[in-house]
């Protein structure tokens, strides 16, 4: 049986011509991953809904292809394996060597304090800088994920801002703010989120780059909002979002690893696959390749809203649902959503609301809200039943 539907699926798939997909049977996977961030020169007008303070700002910077100063002379070309005694010398630079990013040892008034290697995932790195006073400090990270899951940047934003919200002694999360880094060859989607008390600002950023996060935690005294931004700048100027994609930009070819359980259900497999090839074809025609090498965008709340409807358009065809109870409660759930105008909201309250919204969506929480008080939906969107993949170049 698992044999025939297989063949089927697979059948189903190669005859298909809006899309190219490598399917692979999986367990439930991990849609996380590793770090962090960056903002630049340009920043335009937020974007937003407005029922939902989203903002979403685009950062423009033409990066430089050259090679640094440092980088033709002997100083700075060593890894060093006694990384204390190394980040504390003024004389010296970090050379990162998989992506050649040089760390000096001073960032504007900031000096470097700390480098930190992981002998366990082979290029992940952390570098603290901090003021003379050691009351603020930045952070700077780059790990390396090999692929980019569905649902990466969000999920790996969240865990970081939460860990940061209980630093801070916070019970809630900052508004996420969408940024978008555009690079010469590529664009960056990238997910920002900040605390403001008096004069203290903290805030945690995080970009995708193809195959690598960048990231940046910061905490900033006696500092106005203007001269906050303007470090970010700085910031951004050392280290580019998009020149980390150009390193290893993604391969477009999709794949698309199911869940084994979710599978078994052979009621529902259509439809399953429906849903994948609308979000990997709403991709394809919404946004340029540009930014797809950089990750998969599964931020676009339309995208989602896209493959919901071809879910529930290939399942509603069946006169019968003679599926098992999970996948009766999925359709169900989701057929009460779209016809009561809550889709969209649901969706949001699922991710966080780490989304990007188009600005002609106007979105009613309150009515939401009333409505779920009386209909019981039990549905998780984190209980993926497949997972789209862009993978690393060549593939």
């Amino acid at each position: 049986m698992v044999k025939l539907l297989n063949t089927i699926l697979f059948l189903f798939l190669f005859t298909t011509t809006h899309a190219q997909v490598a399917v692979m049977m999986a367990n439930q996977t991990d849609n996380t991953a590793p770090t962090h961030t960056a903002s630049q020169n340009h920043i335009t007008s937020a974007v937003s809904s407005s029922t939902v303070a989203n903002s979403y700002s685009t950062l423009e910077y033409i990066e430089k292809i050259y090679t640094p100063e440092i980088l033709k002379s002997e100083v700075g070309q060593t890894t060093y394996t006694n990384l204390t005694q190394l980040a504390k010398d003024p004389k010296s630079n970090y050379l990162h060597p998989q992506t050649k990013t040089i760390f000096p040892y001073n960032l504007g008034e900031f000096e470097r304090k700390q480098v930190f290697e992981y002998s366990k995932e082979p290029g992940k790195l952390s570098v603290i800088y901090t003021d003379k006073n050691g009351k603020s400090f930045i952070e700077v990270h780059l790990t390396p994920t090999h692929d980019a899951r569905e649902g990466r940047l969000r999920n790996e934003y969240l865990k970081e801002i939460k860990k940061l919200a209980k630093e801070e002694g916070k019970n809630y999360l900052p508004k996420p703010q969408i940024v978008k880094f555009n690079g010469r060859n590529y664009t960056n989607n990238g997910v920002s989120g900040t605390y403001r008390e008096e004069n203290t600002i903290s805030q945690y950023t995080l970009y995708e780059c193809g195959v690598w996060l960048l990231g940046m935690n910061m905490k900033m005294h006696d500092v106005d909002s203007a001269d906050f931004e303007k470090m970010t700048e700085e910031l951004t100027r050392q280290f580019n979002p998009s020149r980390y994609t150009a390193l290893s930009p993604l391969n477009l070819k999709s794949n698309v690893d199911f869940n084994k359980e979710a599978l078994k259900d052979t009621v529902v497999t259509s439809a399953l696959v429906s849903s994948a090839f609308a979000k990997m074809n709403w991709a394809t025609e919404n946004i340029s390749s540009r930014e797809r090498h950089s990750g998969f965008p599964d931020l676009y709340l339309m995208m989602h809203i896209a493959a919901f409807e071809e879910y529930l358009k290939i399942q509603g065809r069946k006169k019968s649902l003679n599926a098992s109870p999970a996948a009766k409660e999925f359709y169900y759930d989701i057929l009460a959503l779209r016809n009561a105008g809550f889709l969209a909201e649901y969706i949001m309250e699922q991710y966080e609301e780490v989304m990007i919204v188009p600005p002609y969506l106007k979105l009613n929480f309150d009515a939401y809200r009333q409505w779920r008080s009386r209909i019981d939906i039990q549905t998780k969107l984190n209980q993926n039943r497949y997972t789209i993949v862009y993978r690393n170049v060549p593939y």
